[in-house]
């Protein structure tokens, strides 16, 4: 997604000849680009504007939206009727109707493919985890110490899904409480210090 969304800019951009713009891809893995500057009133614009797409395209349909000035101009990249991101340009004249088709032009291109993308992120991370499920299975059985079995566990576990912290807690029946029995990332040594009561 990331290649496609900077792709997108750097065509509509080029095309536009303009300077600043930013395209950004909600859906998983997240991808965004920009270039040049931006005043935050505009970026204040450009976020009341995903909000609303985000919310639902049907209403509205896959159109373009100008601020007030004109100098600025957004679309949705849609697929399948749902607003998959955005792409915005920015320049100090305002845009063309015929700028304007040029850019919803590159973002009916751009939005097709991000989302077949996506699918195939989605479907490449499904099967990661059914071979995580597959291995903890096996480690289970040939991993006799317990500590070694959640470490092995919590190792494969934070490798599929690309987590930078990870934990395991166990119960203290005796005082009620969760610890913290292995802890990785930034605090994990910290944390393996850590109890909490059970109705926390």
């Amino acid at each position: 997604p990331q290649e496609v969304v900077a792709g997108s800019l750097e065509a509509a951009v080029a095309s536009l000849g303009v300077r600043s713009g930013i395209a950004r891809f909600w859906d998983k893995p997240h991808a965004e680009a920009r270039c040049g500057q931006w005043p935050e009133e505009t970026l204040h614009w450009l976020e009341e504007l995903e909000k609303a797409w985000k919310v639902g395209l049907a209403s509205s349909g896959a159109k373009s939206q100008k601020s007030r000035s004109g100098n600025c101009l957004a679309v949705p990249l849609v697929a399948k009727g749902k607003a998959l991101g955005m792409l915005s340009l920015c320049r100090p004249r305002a845009f063309t109707p015929g700028q304007e088709e040029i850019l919803l032009l590159i973002a009916k291109g751009a939005g097709p493919t991000l989302h077949n993308l996506s699918q195939a992120a989605l479907a490449r991370l499904r099967l990661e985890q059914l071979a995580l499920l597959y291995d903890v299975g096996t480690a289970r059985n040939s991993i006799l110490d317990v500590r070694k079995l959640l470490d092995e566990i919590m190792h494969r576990g934070q490798e599929t899904m690309g987590a930078d912290a990870c934990s395991v807690l166990l119960v203290d029946d005796e005082r009620q409480e969760l610890f913290f029995e292995i802890a990785k990332g930034e605090a994990g040594a910290a944390l393996e210090r850590v109890r909490l009561k059970m109705d926390q």
